[in-house]
């Protein structure tokens, strides 16, 4: 397992940090449009949102989306990067950017809604929460209800979420 990976997995985020910024000068000068810078990006992403780091955080998600919406658009790492930048844009109180991403997530689980069953629940939760809050009843019903039959379907009845998206 690659070191910068070892380090972020226990937790020693300056180490893993300091391993990925070394990483981007050659990765971007040789490989502007590939996964590895892709994923060290997504990587810098997540330390810099863990630090609270926001404006940084938002900038790395938003060069991994670019690079995987360009390598793959069912890309599983394209989710990552894209609920980095959703989460990123929470903490930043810009809950109507993240609805865009959001949206996102949701065409791309749909398109294999078995490899991502555990999540679609939450996101369309998500979804339909925030269109709830913006008055937008119809579509905030619509997506509350997907949610509740994917919770059933997935995560069972007694999910914890199903009572949420049911009420």
């Amino acid at each position: 397992m690659p070191i910068r990976i070892v380090a972020y997995q226990e937790k020693r985020y300056t180490d893993a940090e300091a391993i990925f910024s070394g990483m981007l000068p050659e990765l971007e000068k040789d490989s502007p449009d590939s996964a590895n810078l892709a994923s060290v990006y997504l990587g810098l992403g997540a330390i810099t949102r863990i630090d609270h780091r926001n404006a940084e955080a938002e900038a790395y998600y938003r060069k991994a989306v670019a690079i995987r919406t360009k390598v793959s658009p069912d890309d599983p790492e394209l989710v990552s990067s894209l609920n980095g930048l959703c989460q990123t844009l929470d903490d930043e109180g810009r809950e109507a950017d993240s609805d865009v991403f959001e949206r996102q997530v949701l065409t791309i689980y749909r398109r294999a809604p078995g490899k991502y069953r555990n999540d679609v629940a939450t996101t369309l939760f998500d979804i339909g929460d925030f269109a709830m809050r913006q008055h937008n009843n119809q579509e905030a019903e619509s997506f509350l209800k997907e949610a509740v039959q994917s919770y059933e379907l997935y995560g069972g009845p007694k999910s914890k979420y199903l009572a949420l998206a049911d009420g």
